[in-house]
């Protein structure tokens, strides 16, 4: 009796207690996104791991496992943010919001068959359109277009750039040669973060996309990076700071090459990600608002110019200096959490200031060389000549110019229609991978593959040869050479490779067979080929990858990786499969992050060419 007692007690107790360890996991996981939206990475990945430990349900547990590595690589895009001049914002709806980056044309956007929206007019010469791929997701394929006005083949821009999750809103550089596109599957802190891909000319393919960093990407959705045609700004969009149903445009001044430092605290972190807009400085002033045929030769006019640009510049400082005289105040005010952020405002208006008295200088070092030429020319500045008045005509006009600014207008366009593009179908992939089959597959007419490849030269024979003649080797290849008739066999990358079945080809009965190497096409001795190889192995990158973990790799292998590389952990597929990859990496880091991560207890680690 005591026994069936207690035999029920512990039941009960279970009941009990399974309902109150499920509402600990769901507390967790509610505070761990409160502190995950508010940039408390730290705080939310701990909050995070306590609910993993307190609830066995696999998707909830999957869930986690994501946004565990969501804070952990909003902990190290932290580390390395940006500082954006933020000139204005804007909040429009969501639905339509692509709509008002108006230096696009009008009806430049399309919606293509699965809805999603993308950029086309009829003067592209690439277009990249959004659909479903084989998970259900959007993928970005791109089509370029043919010398006789067709479009190319539409094709996967590839697993560098594709995900299982969605890839939406590409947009192209104005040279063709990065694309700007969001992503909720690639490298990012939650929801869609922004993403730039590169065009790899030597391999002929789209590079691993790399997350545009802290503060364009956040916890919440950031959408539709670009930079307008002329070079004066960029722009993108954010639910972070809105309703449910808007987003803000941000307009950016274009920063060809920003400078990224570590924020130093949360409360720096929410300051910098608000994306406050400031007041604009414009140091690009140009020279033909400075012109004034009262001077009598161009040197004077550029001595006035210079005068001007000079009052213009100090008045920006002073600019800057109020303030910062403003921002102190505000800082005495405050209270100590917000302190550290507006330490950072006033650090980012010092820096801008010693930016611009450095170019107060460089100004001063040019009014000084045109003061020295006109001694040289035994002139001087006649103050009866340029009165006081025209002096303060060339400070105003400077000023006008610096007021001048290039503007950016926020106008609605109109919805595209759908055009009717017909590509051209993609050429059958060839398998070249070499192997002996019943048949030899023997394929005539190809072109040799630019860069470093080599072949097995089986036959040269005044007259064609049978398929059958050549044994099952295959792929073989039939080329002509004056009068003869070429015959090769496989297709390798390395010599290695090839050595290696050049036995297989003996034993078949090719007892005169060599290896050959070819460059751009063009036959090489091998001692030559042999050493670009080597050459062109100092420049190959790597990608570590994890095929054991299609739910999300461990947080304390991921702690590892982390403190041993500051590389971009992306998620991929291969052959149906999840993968994860950190990649670009030279073959030493990649080895030792692959050695890393096994000493860490990982599983099916490879180290693999890109």
């Amino acid at each position: 009796m005591k026994r069936i007692l207690s035999i029920c007690l512990t039941a009960i107790l279970m009941v009990v207690a399974m309902p109150v360890a499920a509402q600990s996991a769901r507390s967790y996981i509610t505070s761990g996104d409160k502190e995950l939206g508010s940039y408390n990475f730290e705080d939310a990945k701990n909050d995070y791991t306590r609910a993993l430990e307190r609830t066995q349900d696999s998707t909830e547990r999957v869930a986690l496992l994501e946004k565990i590595t969501w804070c952990e690589n909003g902990l190290n895009m932290l580390s390395y943010a940006s500082r954006p001049y933020v000139i204005s914002a804007i909040t429009v709806p969501r639905n339509r919001f692509f709509l008002y980056y108006s230096h696009f044309p009008d009806k430049a956007w399309k919606k293509g068959a699965d809805g999603t929206p993308f950029l086309y007019t009829e003067d592209m010469d690439k277009v990249i359109i959004p659909s479903r791929g084989e998970f259900g997701t959007s993928d970005l394929n791109i089509s370029t277009k043919l010398e006789d006005g067709r479009w190319g083949p539409l094709e996967s821009m590839g697993d560098g750039v594709n995900s299982v999750e969605d890839e939406i809103l590409p947009v192209l550089s104005e040279d063709g040669k990065k694309v700007y596109f969001s992503s909720k599957g690639l490298y990012g802190m939650g929801g869609y973060d922004i993403f730039v891909s590169e065009w790899d000319e030597s391999r002929q393919e789209w590079g691993v996309a790399e997350n545009l960093g802290f503060p364009y990407s956040s916890p919440y959705d950031d959408l539709l990076f670009c930079n307008t045609p002329d070079g004066n700004f960029s722009l993108f969009a954010s639910n972070r700071d809105c309703d449910a149903d808007s987003v803000k445009i941000y307009l950016l001044r274009y920063d060809p090459n920003p400078v990224k430092t570590a924020v130093e605290s949360v409360e720096q972190a929410r300051m910098l990600a608000a994306l406050r807009p400031r007041p604009v400085i414009n140091l690009e002033i140009d020279e033909k608002d400075f012109s004034h045929t009262m001077y009598r030769d161009d040197k004077f006019a550029q001595y006035f110019n210079l005068v001007g640009r000079y009052g213009a510049v100090k008045d920006s400082i002073h600019t800057l200096q109020s303030e910062i005289t403003a921002s102190r105040a505000l800082y005495a005010q405050s209270d100590e959490s917000d302190r550290n952020a507006i330490a950072g405002m006033i650090q980012t208006a010092e820096r801008e200031i010693l930016h611009l008295q450095n170019t107060l200088g460089d100004i001063s070092a040019e009014v000084q060389a045109v003061e020295m030429e006109f001694l040289v020319r035994g002139e001087e500045i006649n103050p009866e000549e340029f009165s006081q008045s025209d002096m303060e005509d060339s400070m105003k006009s400077s000023q006008a110019a610096s007021a001048a600014k290039p503007q950016y207008t926020f106008v609605q366009h109109t919805m595209g229609q759908m055009p009717e593009i017909e590509f051209v179908k993609p050429a059958v992939k060839l398998d070249l991978t070499f192997k002996v089959l019943d048949e030899t597959n023997l394929i005539t007419g190809y072109t040799l593959p630019e860069g470093l490849v080599y072949q097995i030269q089986v036959a040269a024979n005044a007259n064609r040869l049978d398929a059958g003649r050549l044994k099952g080797l295959s792929p073989a290849f039939e080329f002509r050479s004056g009068s003869k008739y070429i015959y090769r066999v496989g297709l390798f990358d390395t010599y290695a490779e090839a050595s290696k079945h050049l036995a297989t080809v003996k034993k078949k009965g090719f007892s005169s067979a060599v290896v050959m190497a070819f460059d751009n096409g063009r036959n090489i001795n091998l001692k030559n080929a042999r050493s670009l190889e080597e050459k062109r192995k100092e420049n190959q990158k790597y990608r570590v990858v994890f095929r054991n973990y299609p739910d999300g790799i461990p947080a304390d292998i991921l702690s590892v990786l982390r403190s041993n590389s500051s590389a971009d952990i992306a998620r991929g597929t291969d052959d149906g499969r999840t993968i994860y990859f950190i990649a670009p990496l030279d073959r030493s880091a990649a080895n030792r992050l692959r050695d890393e991560a096994v000493a860490a207890g990982a599983e099916g680690v490879e180290v693999e060419k890109l």
